[in-house]
């Protein structure tokens, strides 16, 4: 009977001896598994980190050209209205005259009807009024010749602009889209941060049980010893 129970605390012992190895091998590769989490998630954090400094980059980028596209677009129609402006005050005196002479003209060719007896007279008063409403015309026309290349190269820089602006609202979309991936990636993670502590929590209690089991055979052998 003694070698029997000196048999069985061996067997006992045996098992004590395997459960702690398992144990031990176990919690070696939870540590190496926490370390591999660990890194993983480090190496995340980085990513994601590095993602949000591009991100907010990009960000200050668009604000400074919209400002500049901004600034630029006010200039241009600040120089448009000066440049109507000045056509405007350079034509008023000859405009006026002009639409004087219109209607001096008109009324002169109305007289000119009525008064056959003067005709010669008023034909000449009336062709006189015709070349002063020439020179007019040739004035006006001079100065808007004067003033067609400024006039154009504001309207090529209106049409740069809004091309600039197109570009600026298609970088603001492609920013926007990829803030939501970003934030789709950040789901992502905490998901699989979640799993990962799901994961351990569940090692922790094998190994919890397993140490648990290899107590109760120690103290099955004890006993028995």
């Amino acid at each position: 009977y003694a070698r029997a129970a000196e048999r069985q605390a061996a067997l006992l012992g045996e098992q004590r001896s395997l459960w702690a190895d398992q144990v031990g091998e176990a919690r070696r590769c939870l540590a190496a598994r926490e370390v591999v989490a660990a890194r993983e998630a480090t190496a995340r954090e980085s990513l994601l980190e590095a993602q949000e400094e591009r991100l907010g980059a990009e960000r200050e980028r668009l604000d400074d050209e919209r400002r500049q596209l901004d600034a630029k677009g006010d200039s241009l129609l600040a120089k448009q209205a000066e440049a109507e402006h000045a056509i405007a005050e350079e034509t008023r005196g000859p405009g006026e005259e002009m639409a004087r002479l219109n209607e001096e003209e008109e009324a002169l060719a109305e007289e000119v009807a009525a008064l056959l007896a003067r005709l010669e007279a008023k034909r000449a008063e009336q062709d006189e009024c015709a070349r002063k409403v020439a020179v007019c015309g040739a004035a006006i026309g001079e100065v808007r010749q004067r003033h067609a290349k400024q006039l154009q190269r504001l309207q090529t820089k209106q049409e740069t602009l809004a091309a600039a602006r197109d570009a600026h609202a298609q970088a603001a979309a492609g920013l926007q889209a990829a803030a939501a991936a970003h934030e789709e990636e950040l789901r992502a993670t905490e998901e699989q941060q979640e799993a990962r502590r799901g994961w351990v929590g569940s090692a922790e209690s094998a190994i919890a049980d397993a140490d648990a089991e290899a107590a109760r055979h120690g103290a099955r052998a004890d006993a028995i010893a």
